[in-house]
């Protein structure tokens, strides 16, 4: 009884963020080009997926504050064959998790999937797997005090990108808290430099 009388509270909190906090695609040019900090009380989140040769695949995620300092940053190697979009929207999900985990409160999910980030927008969710990773997205969602969606192209993506390619080589999840691996630290850096131009 405790668990459901939480996720009816949950979702009724949810339902009010929703009121509160519109969901719109910021970038309706196709998305920015460069990363951009949240406002000041929020966090970041970018996500991306990579798939390999072998068809298994990575998911990668980075978490930033307004000042662009990182919070945390996750990666899983997944021994599973996924289509690009499903791919996508595993790694949006992951990174969320990682963030209801890390308790984090106010965040804008941004990957560089137009697909995935339109479906959330619309909360259209359909039976297909795609369609269930865009409902536990949303579902996630409600634990948060307020999120939101944003489409970024691939070159405002680069630090989740990197993780993301760089899982395999970590087999097993992995989370890192304050920092990112070794081989995404010039993309944070050069996404430092940008913000601050």
């Amino acid at each position: 009884m405790d668990i459901i009388q939480r996720a009816v509270g949950l979702v009724g909190e949810y339902a009010k963020a929703q009121e509160a906090h519109p969901r719109e695609i910021k970038n309706d040019d196709g998305g920015c080009k460069v990363w951009k900090p949240p406002v000041e009380g929020s966090y970041k989140i970018n996500a991306d997926a990579a798939i390999f040769k072998d068809r298994t695949v990575g998911l990668g995620g980075v978490m930033r504050d307004a000042a662009g300092e990182v919070m945390g940053a996750t990666c899983m190697h997944l021994e599973v064959e996924l289509g690009v979009d499903e791919a996508e929207a595993c790694a949006a999900r992951h990174a969320l998790q990682t963030a209801v985990e890390m308790g984090l409160r106010h965040i804008v999910l941004e990957s560089d999937s137009l697909k995935v980030i339109s479906h959330l927008l619309t909360k259209k969710g359909d039976e297909s797997s795609f369609g269930n990773v865009v409902e536990d997205i949303l579902w996630l969602g409600c634990f948060f005090s307020s999120i939101s969606f944003n489409h970024v192209r691939r070159e405002g993506n680069r630090v989740a990108h990197t993780i993301a390619q760089r899982s395999k080589e970590y087999g097993c999840m992995r989370v890192w808290m304050e920092e990112v691996p070794p081989e995404a630290v010039a993309c944070v850096i050069s996404d430092l430099a940008l913000m601050n131009e």
